[in-house]
């Protein structure tokens, strides 16, 4: 049980920064800054990966008007899981607290794609909260590709065995960019029944070069991981 968590921990790891770097160009450029606060992008991101960032630093970027930054930097935040105030925070804006907080940008904290980010780390802290998994498994549904990759990529990561049929019916609907992250979130999931899943889905895809491909990659870190804890 313990090398399976383990597994899925790293797992989890690999596929938060696949997600997040397709947005990265477009989240960090050099000269934009934070609502013109104290930390421009790439400052903030540093710190956070540093876990030198601060509540006011998370509180600031919260107001930025960029959706694909705010979703990285609340993806992220999982690094300052052991920060209370951060992760009060968070639980705010989860919680829709507009009057507690009524600075932020709240049309893009009420996006889906940012309630995915929230739901993933929040999940991650809270484990055995199934407020976050019943709303990413709502959104796997969803009609932007982009929302349910998301999700399918955060329920791989906070979700378990009885989310592999709903992530294979996201696999199933593309070939798309949801698909692709679907894959990743089975792999996500380290477990033998997802290894198992994805097997299947090698023979079923063997003529689609772009699935096929992605499930291999998964099936790959799987083994890879797998045998590092042998």
């Amino acid at each position: 049980m313990t090398n399976t968590l383990n597994i899925k921990f790293i797992l989890s790891v690999i596929a938060i920064i696949i997600f997040t770097a397709v947005c990265s160009m477009q989240c960090y450029g050099d000269g934009d800054s934070v609502s013109g606060n104290k930390k421009n992008n790439a400052d903030i991101r540093q710190a956070i990966l540093s876990g030198s960032v601060t509540r006011d630093d998370i509180y600031e970027a919260l107001k930025n008007k960029k959706v694909d930054y705010v979703f990285t930097v609340i993806s992220f935040s999982i690094r300052t899981r052991d920060n209370q105030e951060i992760v009060t925070l968070l639980k705010g804006v989860w919680n829709l607290r507009k009057n507690q907080y009524p600075d932020l940008a709240w049309d893009v904290l009420s996006d889906p794609y940012i309630k995915v980010a929230l739901a993933q780390t929040l999940g991650q802290i809270e484990k055995g909260n199934d407020e976050y998994g019943a709303l990413l498994r709502e959104y796997l549904s969803n009609d932007d590709a982009k929302t349910r990759g998301a999700a399918s990529v955060a329920l791989g990561i906070i979700g378990n065995d009885d989310d592999i049929n709903a992530l294979v019916k996201v696999v199933r609907r593309g070939p798309d960019y949801a698909s692709l992250h679907a894959i990743y979130g089975l792999t996500s999931l380290g477990t033998d029944k997802a290894y198992m899943t994805l097997e299947e889905l090698k023979k079923q895809y063997k003529s689609d070069d772009v699935i096929l491909s992605a499930i291999k990659k998964g099936l790959m870190k799987m083994e890879r991981y797998k045998g590092s804890k042998k």
